[in-house]
């Protein structure tokens, strides 16, 4: 791809995003193009479907469209259970589960995201945090003295 045009959304209520032309100047292949939108919860109707136009190198055009969706709707549900619901635990291993978030609102949340921090655990404190990496369902092998926290988010991106 050399040039993609996005749709401008700003004439509609609550929304916002001017689209624009994303320009491969490089032809890198992949070409990752993108755009910024973003609605209020104050916005009550969706723009509707919106052309994507793009051009190879050799000016060979293709026209996509997109189907943007209002969501005011939070996710429900979702769950995390650690040590079988225990807070504090001397064990180094332990059982890890969650449940996916549902999309209630339509807009196609993609999946959950289980996250783990861990920090140093001294004279009953935890210390700072680091930052999260991926977590998964099944046993945990932690290591002494260090304490865990297992987050659940749901992403912000969504695929319809």
């Amino acid at each position: 791809m050399d040039t993609i045009a996005f749709p401008d959304l700003s004439a509609t209520s609550g929304f916002s995003g001017n689209g624009g032309t994303s320009t491969n100047g490089s032809a890198a292949d992949p070409y990752v193009a993108g755009s910024a939108y973003s609605f209020t919860s104050g916005a009550t109707t969706a723009p509707g479907a919106k052309n994507v136009d793009s051009a190879d190198l050799r000016g060979n055009p293709t026209h996509d469209q997109v189907t943007f969706v209002l969501d005011n709707t939070a996710p429900a549900g979702g769950s995390v259970t650690v040590n079988g619901g225990s807070v504090y635990s001397t064990a180094t291993s332990f059982n890890v589960a969650h449940v996916d978030y549902a999309d209630l609102g339509g807009s196609g949340l993609l999946s959950s995201v289980l996250t783990v921090a861990s920090a140093t655990l001294s004279n009953g404190t935890c210390g700072t945090f680091g930052a999260p990496v991926p977590g998964a369902d099944g046993l945990f092998a932690g290591a002494q003295g260090t304490c865990y926290r297992f987050t659940l988010t749901a992403p912000t991106t969504s695929a319809t």
